[in-house]
């Protein structure tokens, strides 16, 4: 069963649609995309105890694509594109535009950092149009704290 993606007002500037300019770092061009804050529910451990998660990702779009989409993009309403929300675990965090670094993802219930061979975690999500895109969860088999909910 698909669960839908919902358009989500941005739970800061409550805007549907931030819209920025943004500048390439290699050849200086600037352009003027929009923002839109999506969230999905999941259903996962169905093999153990089904669970209800929710994923959240931001979804940068063009101007044109803003413009194209802006009649059908409403809070609560199921984003007009067909795709899902993916999370990636990797061990290299990024560097957020104010030039700090991602903090490590930690586990829900007792808030220790979660780690992968000593090190630690970091969780991004993000959309994607492409259905047989997988999920890559970095878990230790050692790992008691490894957090089983698909949020």
């Amino acid at each position: 069963m698909k669960l839908p993606i919902l358009v989500q007002a941005h739970p800061e500037t409550k805007a549907v649609i931030t819209m920025k300019t943004i500048t390439n770092k290699e050849t200086g061009e600037e352009r003027e995309v929009g923002n839109i804050m999506v969230k999905q529910n999941v259903i996962g451990n169905l093999s153990g105890v089904g669970r209800l998660g929710k994923r959240v990702a931001f979804i940068t779009l063009e101007k044109e694509v803003v413009d194209l989409l802006r009649p059908m993009i409403t809070v609560n309403a199921p984003f007009p594109v067909d795709g899902k929300i993916c999370v990636e675990e990797t061990l290299v965090p990024y560097i957020k535009s104010d030039g700090t670094q991602q903090s490590p993802k930690v586990h829900g219930k007792t808030g220790a950092m979660m780690t992968y061979q000593g090190q630690p975690i970091y969780r991004n999500t993000f959309f994607t149009e492409v259905m047989s895109t997988q999920d890559i969860l970095l878990r230790d088999a050692s790992d008691e704290t490894a957090d089983e909910t698909p949020e």
